[in-house]
């Protein structure tokens, strides 16, 4: 939030929102913090791993990101690369196809629940209810549908 709305929001609410001694030991902080050193700062980088035979996915998921320098993205096109790189890096979030050359998605979320407890989001094209509670018992944390077009043709 600009520091100039934190000011605002602070005056406006001294004598009832905050009390009235502690919001002018705050205005006082602002005005000596002209250049906006004290802001909160997030530099932590999350850490996002994408589990999709396809290459072409992996590179989608990552384009919507582009301009989030707090992401780094992790590509795994099997079960076994996934494994891997999650004894390597600590994950935030594994996002996994159900269709893998070397296994399915539900035993590739099974084996990658003995190493992390990162949230897992199974994504894909079949939508039947008895997928989604088969990933949900394999310890999947969500279910998205799939909605990506191979074709280089709209499909509208």
């Amino acid at each position: 939030m600009p520091q100039e709305k934190v000011r605002a929001e602070i005056e406006k609410g001294r004598g009832t929102q905050f009390d009235p001694e502690c919001a002018d030991i705050m205005l006082s902080i602002i005005d000596e913090d002209k250049d906006y050193e004290l802001k909160q700062k997030n530099e932590e980088v999350r850490k996002i791993l994408v589990v999709d035979s396809e290459k072409i996915n992996c590179e989608i998921i990552r384009s919507f990101f582009s301009d989030r320098p707090d992401m780094e993205f992790f590509m795994a096109q099997t079960g076994e690369e996934s494994l891997q790189i999650v004894l390597e890096e600590r994950v935030d979030l594994i996002l996994i196809g159900l269709v893998l050359p070397d296994m399915d998605g539900f035993s590739a979320t099974e084996k990658l629940r003995e190493y992390t407890q990162a949230p897992i989001v199974f994504a894909s094209g079949d939508r039947t209810i008895e997928t989604f509670y088969k990933a949900h018992d394999r310890g999947a944390a969500d279910f998205i549908t799939k909605v990506f077009v191979e074709s280089h043709e709209s499909p509208f």
